[in-house]
């Protein structure tokens, strides 16, 4: 569930150590509650990155986007690299910060 002080303030959000199929549904509802606030994603513990997680990502990218609120995620581990790296997915396609 995303951490947020008011109405104002940045959504984290943890992402799982499988970012699979599995745990797609759990996400996309964590990410949904986040509307309307920017949001910034912890990707320290991801251990696999599949194409049903890098799908929901660049989606959530692209809607906050189109939203003009800010999108980020957090210290990526080597394995979500390699993850984006084995689906052709280029770095810079996500954006990939430090949170605020």
């Amino acid at each position: 569930m995303p951490s947020k002080t008011d109405a104002n303030a940045e959504c984290t959000i943890g992402l799982p150590v499988r970012l699979d199929l599995a745990a797609v549904a759990d996400l996309r509802a964590g990410i949904e509650s986040a509307r309307d606030h920017a949001l910034c994603l912890e990707a320290d513990k991801v251990e696999f990155l599949g194409g049903a997680g890098a799908e929901l990502l660049l989606a959530a990218q692209a809607e906050w986007q189109a939203h003009a609120l800010a999108f980020s995620i957090a210290q990526p581990t080597a394995q979500f690299l390699t993850g984006l790296d084995r689906l052709g997915i280029p770095h810079s396609e996500l954006i990939i910060e430090d949170c605020e």
